[in-house]
């Protein structure tokens, strides 16, 4: 896919007269810095993100030891008593009316956590804040399914992220990174020495914006998504000097594409595949098939350039 994205986004484009492949540095330094869009300076730019971020933020960094609980004993019990008064009043309520006992389940599912200790499902050491998280992955996985109302995971979060920016763990991170999405690959990273979160677990982050989506899934892996290149590599420059760099920096990602094999003829580049239907011909309509028909046909049509062609190969060999 790295290479099908150089060949739509032109990065890598054919000239044909020398039968070889031109690589577009400017325009992949556009390109890569563009796919940082959410630069954060301060604590109160983190307030003003998407939220689905500032969802991933709150569940990544749940399962810091320094992280306090954020379902408190109180809560919990508050939340039994409301259980059984919405179960009582569900029962009570006629099977008829319909939009009371859709309220009634959102309401139900909203206030699970009300049986953490009796109903944990998954042995873990990481304490309350690992079942919330798996309660708000789950209620964000029904949300997207149309089974639950946002409002009540908006509630949650709003209700955890001050929480998350007060914790000196979080704010180390946060100090070290200057884009929302270098923060959250980092949080990512982090959070996954308390043990394995694997991908499908935000996997429906490719529905909601797949830039973030390839950031999260790249983490771990030696390589990266041409959709996420730009990002990876001004994160990992980040990392490695433990601070925050406000400029994209994507160099490191031409020598990621150095290493990759990229074609060096014409004739290789022709044999990447480029899907027209992926998502990124939204951003990035070009179909380098058009230029390709019309080369075949300057062929047949042109005997001077039909020689040419000829001899530009023998002359490569």
């Amino acid at each position: 896919m790295i290479r099908s994205g150089l060949k739509r986004t032109k990065i890598i484009t054919a000239h044909r007269p020398t039968n070889t492949v031109y690589f577009n540095e400017k325009l992949a330094t556009e390109i890569f810095s563009s796919q940082l869009k959410f630069p954060i300076k301060t604590v109160e730019d983190i307030e003003s993100l998407p939220f689905f971020i500032q969802f991933f933020l709150c569940i990544f960094s749940s399962r810091f030891e320094s992280m306090p609980n954020f379902i408190s004993e109180e809560m919990i019990r508050a939340a039994k008593r409301k259980v059984m008064v919405l179960k009582l009043k569900k029962l009570l309520t006629p099977k008829v009316q319909k939009q009371v006992h859709a309220k009634i389940d959102h309401q139900l599912m909203d206030l699970s956590y009300y049986d953490y200790k009796s109903t944990q499902k998954i042995s873990h050491k990481l304490g309350i804040n690992e079942d919330w998280r798996f309660q708000m992955l789950g209620d964000y996985s029904y949300y997207l399914n149309g089974e639950h109302d946002i409002r009540f995971i908006q509630k949650h979060i709003e209700r955890v992220l001050p929480i998350v920016l007060q914790n000196e763990e979080f704010l180390s991170y946060f100090g070290q990174h200057a884009f929302a999405e270098t923060l959250l690959r980092r949080l990512l990273k982090e959070s996954r020495i308390f043990g394995k979160l694997s991908p499908s677990q935000f996997s429906y982050l490719k529905i909601i914006n797949r830039d973030i989506w390839y950031t999260c899934t790249d983490e771990g892996l030696p390589g990266c998504s041409f959709e996420a290149a730009g990002i990876k590599a001004h994160y990992e420059i980040e990392l490695s000097r433990k601070r925050r760099h406000i400029f994209p920096m994507v160099s490191q990602a031409f020598t990621d594409l150095g290493s990759m094999n990229l074609p060096k003829t014409a004739d290789q580049f022709d044999t990447i595949e480029v899907i027209m239907t992926h998502p990124i011909a939204e951003t990035h309509p070009y179909d380098p098939k058009t230029e390709l028909d019309e080369h075949l046909a300057k062929l047949k049509s042109d005997p001077e350039y039909r020689i040419q062609q000829t001899l530009i190969r023998q002359k490569n060999k």
